[in-house]
């Protein structure tokens, strides 16, 4: 991830700095430890420490023993991006035709950890009325 935060008074505001924060992770490093994150943005450490309390609390960024790395926050608020929507129209018309075939609905969902994040959701209207009292079960895997 790239930080687009300039270097005036952009980066010493608090969105400039969460930007310079959030910049330091990338495909190569997913995981930054405290000190890590203090290098790579240049930033006081009580500045960086007080702005991933603050992050963390909000679901930005996760904390674990190995360091800190993105949060389920941002990775939902990333769901609205294009390649979100290219994922999901890439698999509509196989959920689609997968709910018409079993009689289901069927749901687009990724597992993170132990939480279920759903993509997408198809369901099946059905017009007869002795349907709507069925059991409705429900597997992701």
């Amino acid at each position: 991830m790239t930080s687009t935060a300039g270097t005036g008074d952009e980066r010493r505001s608090v969105l400039g700095r969460v930007d310079t924060i959030l910049g330091a992770f990338d495909d190569a490093n997913q995981v930054l430890t405290l000190h890590e994150l203090t290098e790579r943005t240049g930033l006081p450490k009580s500045t960086v420490y007080r702005m991933l309390e603050h992050l963390g609390r909000m679901g930005w960024l996760e904390r674990d023993y190995e360091g800190y790395r993105v949060g389920m926050r941002l990775f939902e608020i990333g769901g609205l991006a294009t390649r979100r929507r290219r994922l999901t129209e890439s698999a509509l018309p196989h959920l689609h035709a997968l709910s018409v075939t079993s009689g289901f609905a069927v749901q687009l969902a990724i597992l993170d950890g132990d939480e279920v994040v759903y993509l997408h959701r198809c369901l099946l209207y059905t017009s007869d009325a002795a349907d709507d009292n069925r059991l409705v079960y429900m597997w992701v895997g």
